[in-house]
């Protein structure tokens, strides 16, 4: 596996793409990961992504462990390494243990998993039938339904739907993982 596409590095962005890659060096360590270097070649595609991304680990009416949840179970229904990993790291800054993150890198159901609370089962279940239906069933709905209102709801399935659009980029591009993140 390689990448498909050039990743654009910070010497080599255009003039208003760089305050985006400072922003994002700033906000991650000093480094810009593959993802968003994929990005690189357009401020357009970059800072919206970078918006959406960022979301993620936000604090919101939703806690960022959540969220992190549901991004992981889309990105383990689809398969992507690349934003499995990345996020089993921010997870686990977020709150989720060790163990819940070990359960989403092992194959199988994760339902019966002791890992998870009632809550957890819930957003992996809609996480996991918002990824392969594109839609959630009348039922998954009323579960979450149990836990969260409308707003929450909202926020969740923009999490699901964006790691879906992260999943796919780095799938389509073969986009690698950087060294620190690899086992």
């Amino acid at each position: 596996m390689g990448n498909r596409v050039k990743l654009i590095e910070k010497a080599e962005v255009r003039d208003d793409v760089l305050p985006v890659y400072e922003q994002v060096e700033l906000a991650r360590g000093g480094t810009v990961p593959n993802m968003f270097k994929m990005l690189g070649y357009s401020k357009e595609m970059l800072e919206p992504a970078l918006g959406v991304a960022n979301f993620c680990g936000l604090e919101t009416k939703v806690p960022a462990r959540h969220k992190q949840l549901a991004y992981l179970a889309v990105s383990r229904k689809n398969d992507c390494e690349y934003c499995l990993e990345r996020h089993s790291v921010a997870g686990l800054k977020q709150g989720l243990s060790a163990a819940q993150i070990e359960a989403l890198h092992q194959p199988g159901e994760l339902i019966d998993n002791p890992a998870f609370d009632n809550r957890e089962r819930v957003i992996i279940r809609f996480a996991e039938e918002l990824t392969i239906t594109g839609n959630l069933t009348s039922e998954t709905f009323e579960l979450l339904r149990e836990f969260y209102g409308d707003e929450e709801i909202v926020e969740l399935v923009y999490t699901a739907a964006s790691a879906n659009m992260f999943n796919r980029l780095a799938r389509a591009f073969e986009v690698e993982l950087e060294p620190a993140f690899k086992k």
